[in-house]
C-alpha cells in the first residue's frame, strides 16, 4: 500500500473530490484510476528528462478535469430517481418523501402489533418490549431512509446525518424519566394511555426498581454516546459502541426476558445486605 506522503497528486485529487457530486463507490474508483493515470504520465515525462515538479504539473494539466468536465460527469452518473424527478420542485419532492416515510412508520408499527396480538407475547410482556418495539421501528425506518438516500437518490454527501439526532432522542426520553424520578416518562405514558387500552393489561407484573435501574444504565450510556457521535471523528466509533451495547441488551431483554441491568441490581442489593457497598 502506498504511503500518503509519497502520493504527489493527493492534494489535487482531494480538491477534485470535493467538487464531484457522485456516489462514494464511483467517486473512489474514478479518483483511484485518475491517480494511476497521472502517475503513469508523470513517470513517462520524467523518463524523457523532464524535472519531477514540472512532470507533475504537466500531468495534472493533461488529465485533471475542469469545471465543465466535472459537471458532465455529474450529469452522466445522475441516478435514475433524480432523472425522473428533475422537473419537480424540491419542496414537493421533500414532502412526498416524508409522507412516504410517515406512512411506512404506521404500516410497520401496525404489522408488528398485529403479529404480536396473535402470539402469547402480549399475555405477559417484558417491560422492555414496547421500548424495543418503538425504537426498533424508528431504527428500521432510519436505515430504510438511509438506503433510499444512498442507493436510490445517490446522495452520499453525509451518510450518517440524522443518526446523532435519533440517538439524542433516545437519550432524552430515558433521561427525562430518570430526572423526574419516574413521575414522567414517554414510555410509561404510551403504556398507560395507548397500549393497555389497545391490548389489555399484562397477566402479571414485576417489581419496578430493577427495571428502573436498567433504564438508568441505558440513560447513562446513551447520554454519553450522543456527544461522542456529534463530535465525530475517532470519538464517533466509541459513541456507536455505547449505543450498540444499549440496543443489544434492550433487544435481549425484550425477546428473551434476560435483563442484565436487573441482574446487576439484584447483585448490588445482595452486596448492600452484606455491607459490601
Amino acid at each position: 500500500m502506498r504511503r500518503e506522503e509519497n502520493r504527489a497528486f493527493l492534494p489535487a485529487l482531494r480538491r477534485l473530490e470535493r467538487r464531484l457530486a457522485l456516489p462514494i463507490p464511483r467517486r473512489i474508483r474514478l479518483l483511484r484510476e485518475l491517480e494511476w493515470d497521472l502517475e503513469e504520465i508523470r513517470d513517462d515525462l520524467e523518463a524523457r528528462g523532464v524535472a519531477p515538479e514540472e512532470a507533475r504539473d504537466r500531468a495534472l494539466e493533461i488529465l485533471l478535469p475542469g469545471e465543465a468536465s466535472v459537471l458532465e460527469l455529474t450529469r452522466l452518473h445522475r441516478p435514475f430517481y433524480r432523472k425522473v424527478t428533475r422537473n419537480l420542485a424540491h419542496d414537493r419532492i421533500t414532502l412526498m418523501e416524508r409522507g412516504a416515510l410517515g406512512l411506512m412508520t404506521v404500516v410497520v408499527l401496525g404489522v408488528q402489533v398485529a403479529a404480536l396480538r396473535h402470539t402469547e407475547t402480549l399475555g405477559s410482556p417484558s417491560p422492555f418490549l414496547w421500548v424495543v418495539l418503538l425504537w426498533g421501528t424508528l431504527l428500521f425506518l432510519f436505515l430504510l431512509a438511509k438506503a433510499f438516500q444512498l442507493w436510490v437518490k445517490g446522495d452520499h454527501g453525509n451518510p450518517e446525518q440524522g443518526l446523532d439526532a435519533l440517538l439524542g432522542l433516545v437519550a432524552l426520553t430515558l433521561t427525562l424519566a430518570v430526572v423526574s424520578r419516574w413521575r414522567f416518562g414517554p414510555y410509561a405514558f404510551l403504556w398507560r394511555h395507548l397500549l393497555i387500552p389497545l391490548v389489555g393489561p399484562p397477566g402479571q407484573t414485576e417489581a419496578a426498581a430493577p427495571h428502573r435501574f436498567a433504564k438508568l444504565i441505558g440513560a447513562t450510556f446513551t447520554l454519553g454516546a450522543t456527544p461522542l457521535v456529534v463530535i465525530g471523528g475517532p470519538f464517533a466509533l466509541a459513541g456507536y459502541v455505547l449505543a450498540g451495547i444499549v440496543a443489544v441488551l434492550a433487544g435481549l431483554a425484550a425477546t428473551t426476558g434476560f435483563c442484565l441491568g436487573c441482574r446487576l441490581y439484584g447483585q448490588l442489593a445482595v452486596a448492600r445486605r452484606l455491607d459490601l457497598v
